[in-house]
């Protein structure tokens, strides 16, 4: 059998608490390396290495994608996209699709380095071992590169209960866009193509609706470098001008709602509002749609609704510094993305969608998300702390989640 998938359980304290700080369980599937059978065997193992639960999950299609694994305390939810075609095995359709080394892509750079100048030495056959070509190490990150690549033809959504499969449900991707909804904003949904997008979050409502919002994404030569193009952005800190490219440019929404038996009920699209993509006549290696929006869903009292956030970049800052030595001055510039807020209402019942706004747009200055502390939640609403370019004005604002 060939790895499939490998990856700790997320949570909804993922994002604030890492997996080194509180070590989850390990979910390990793996899928038949031929035939024609597409069971995969489910294997969930303890942060001490004890497998707690073995079990085989019927996939309804053998090229299953798997992006990860989510805990909500009662059961774990997997989900991805899959190729459907008979007779093939997981490994045919998809190729290598877990790593097998750990290391990330900085990690398999500095190793890349010190084998090509000869510091590791004889380590150039186990790289080729491990990834099948000469002096190349491929990260997880390399090979979801080549993953995304692939049309995939269905969206399958599997749960596991107290160590036994309680639903598997696959969705064609026709029918993604069959059951597609846009906002009175837009003239018509966002039609989704299967290929080249990225899942954001996954969160399960109090009546056991899931919802997972994606985001789709094309590839382009142009940019120039930025560092580390996604980690520094993501936590506000200032890029570097040297780096790789940015090649991706990130553009609509779709967030799915599926029932509780995995079957998809609707797709709300959005159309991101990132105009300004610079911001402020720099001259910026990145634009604000080189990067990924993060989002999220606030449930209604009533369940009846969602109040749909989105953090995306607006603009880009530029930023120089200087630096005055014995003999000469050094100046280095920086750009850092600027982050806002755009949000809407969607009713569940009814199956539509309001028409989605920015935070500030009604005020003359444009305003951005503070770095840190930029919203707090207390009762029935949500407030979000953002300032202008200049630093001297505040903007609060609050969110009732219920409208």
């Amino acid at each position: 059998m060939t790895p499939l998938f490998s990856k700790p359980l997320i949570d909804e304290y993922s994002g604030d608490i890492s997996n080194a700080e509180m070590p989850r369980d390990w979910i390990l599937v793996l899928a038949p390396n031929s035939g024609s059978t597409n069971n995969l065997a489910y294997l969930r193992i303890s942060p001490k290495g004890e497998i707690k639960e073995n079990i085989t999950v019927p996939s309804p299609a053998s090229g299953y994608r798997i992006l990860n694994a989510y805990d909500d305390g009662k059961s774990v939810s997997l989900y991805g996209p899959a190729i459907n075609k008979d007779g093939k095995s997981a490994f045919q359709l998809l190729g290598t699709s877990v790593s097998a080394t750990s290391m990330d892509d900085e990690e398999v750079e500095t190793t890349q380095t010190d084998v090509n100048s000869g510091i590791l030495g004889g380590g150039k056959k186990i790289i080729g071992l491990i990834s099948g070509k000469e002096d190349m190490i491929q990260s997880q990150s390399d090979i979801d590169e080549l993953l995304d690549a692939h049309k995939y033809t269905d969206f399958i959504v599997a749960r596991i209960t107290n160590g036994a499969l309680d639903m598997i449900n696959a969705t064609p991707m026709k029918e993604l866009n069959d059951k597609a909804v846009a906002g009175p904003d837009m003239k018509k949904p966002l039609s989704f193509d299967g290929k080249k997008f990225i899942t954001d979050n996954f969160q399960i409502l109090s009546d056991g609706t899931m919802m997972l919002a994606l985001q789709d994404y094309k590839d382009t030569k142009a940019g120039g470098g930025g560092g580390n193009k996604l980690l520094g952005a993501m936590t506000g800190i200032s890029t570097s001008t040297s780096g790789p490219a940015y090649t991706k440019i990130y553009e609509g929404m779709y967030l799915l709602q599926f029932s509780k038996d995995g079957k998809l009920v609707r797709n709300y699209t959005v159309t991101l509002d990132q105009k300004n993509k610079k911001g402020f006549m720099n001259k910026s290696p990145m634009t604000s749609d080189n990067f990924p929006a993060g989002s999220y869903v606030l449930e209604s009292k009533d369940g009846k609704s969602v109040q749909w956030i989105m953090k995306m970049v607006k603009a880009i800052d530029k930023d120089r510094d200087s630096y005055a030595g014995w003999n000469s001055t050094t100046t280095t510039t920086t750009y850092t993305p600027l982050y806002s807020i755009q949000y809407g209402r969607i009713d569940l019942e009814s199956g539509t969608s309001s028409a989605f706004k920015t935070l500030g747009e009604d005020e003359k200055n444009k305003f951005y998300l503070l770095d840190r502390y930029n919203m707090i939640r207390i009762g029935g609403f949500v407030y979000f702390f953002s300032e202008n370019e200049k630093s001297d004005k505040l903007l609060v604002s609050r969110l009732k989640i219920d409208e």
